[in-house]
């Protein structure tokens, strides 16, 4: 089986201050260098077989810290990329609230149904992020590997992995630098670990069960 290791970038200059950022692009906070730092430290040199990150640069940066404390190739996976949100894409909350009431609401009531004009849905999201963790399942089928992507992809693969409807996906909290662990062979994988910010314990954790020749039991009734 495979484990795989999924990480949210670290904090941005733009998450302190409420600034939605999509596909924009936004400088760490110091704060965000500093979980970059302890993120990497949770992976031991030559832990992993390869490091798989979003295009932008928040997720490349951690990326680029994990793969040089671990020696694991890194690439580049556009299919990891955060959700397309256009026109809400470099402005604060309170100015998104005021230009787009109705779509604010819903988006926080049935995200499922949102879908940015020129952008995406969740439904794209899925796919394209189900797409990208099959792949890996698939070339790593005994590995260890780091993903590094954004909250909504992360809300998504880890609805999708516990059959939750995707408008449910604002009852998972994804924070800056927190590591949920994946197992299996397929998508949608199963869920090991959520969201953990404890230095080591996601790693520690998925050794402990032996994540990569786990298999789920079947339950009978």
């Amino acid at each position: 089986m495979t484990a795989v290791y999924v990480l949210r970038h670290p904090e941005t200059t733009w998450n302190l201050s409420q600034r939605y950022q999509g596909r924009l692009e936004s400088p760490l906070s110091t704060t965000g260098r500093e979980q970059a730092a302890v993120a990497a430290s949770v992976f031991p040199p030559g832990s992993l077989n390869a490091v798989v990150s979003s295009p932008l640069r928040r997720a490349r940066f951690l990326a680029g810290e994990i793969a040089g404390r671990t020696g694991a190739p890194l690439s580049i996976d556009h299919r990891l990329t955060e959700l397309g949100q256009t026109s809400w894409e470099g402005l604060h909350l309170e100015e998104i609230q005021v230009r787009y009431p109705e779509t604010h609401d819903r988006w926080y009531l049935r995200p499922d149904t949102v879908h940015f004009p020129e952008g995406e849905d969740l439904a794209a999201v899925q796919r394209r992020s189900q797409s990208a963790l099959g792949d890996i399942f698939e070339r790593y089928p005994d590995g260890d590997i780091a993903v590094i992507t954004h909250s909504v992809v992360i809300q998504v693969l880890v609805a999708t992995a516990l059959a939750l409807e995707l408008r449910h996906i604002h009852r998972l909290r994804v924070s800056n630098a927190g590591i949920t662990t994946m197992c299996g062979t397929a998508v949608p994988g199963s869920i090991l670990t959520l969201n953990a910010l404890e230095p080591r314990s996601p790693v520690a954790s998925a050794a402990a069960l032996n994540c990569a020749r786990w298999q789920p039991r079947r339950i009978t009734t």
